[in-house]
């Protein structure tokens, strides 16, 4: 199963060393059942040209990263997000299955491709919840 992730640098840095990575966040407990069913790390199918409208100013987009996984590796889950028509317009929301993990590695989630094309694009959540964390 070919899945895709944007992350921050230093989190791929420990990914590419070969380092387990340990996520145990319940998304709901802090969003609620009704927006996402995620527990940890998430991971998306769909092209990561289109899902960067959907999650910029929610994740950090230092790296996109391309992994090959099996689907037992992960648990499928549901989150919802602003359905954009265009850039600046938007239909309501839309529920979107996603992929996730409570921890990964470079042994089973195999690198296929990753690139820095994104990190222009728009702020990494980190430094948007540092510059207001009244917002999160």
């Amino acid at each position: 199963m070919i899945l895709h992730r944007f992350c921050s640098q230093r989190e791929f840095a420990a990914y590419m060393r070969g380092e387990t990575l340990t996520n145990y966040k319940s998304h709901a407990a802090a969003r609620g059942r009704d927006v996402t069913t995620a527990v940890g790390f998430c991971f998306f199918d769909d092209d990561p040209e289109k899902a960067i409208h959907r999650l910029s100013g929610i994740v950090d987009v230092d790296q996109c990263i391309t992994v090959d996984v099996p689907h037992k590796a992960v648990k499928a889950c549901r989150g919802r997000y602003t359905n954009w028509v265009r850039p600046g317009v938007s239909n309501g929301v839309v529920m979107l299955t996603e992929y996730c993990t409570i921890s990964y590695d470079k042994t089973v989630f195999k690198l296929v491709s990753h690139t820095d094309k994104f990190k222009t694009y728009c702020p990494n959540a980190s430094a948007l919840r540092q510059l207001f964390p009244f917002f999160f």
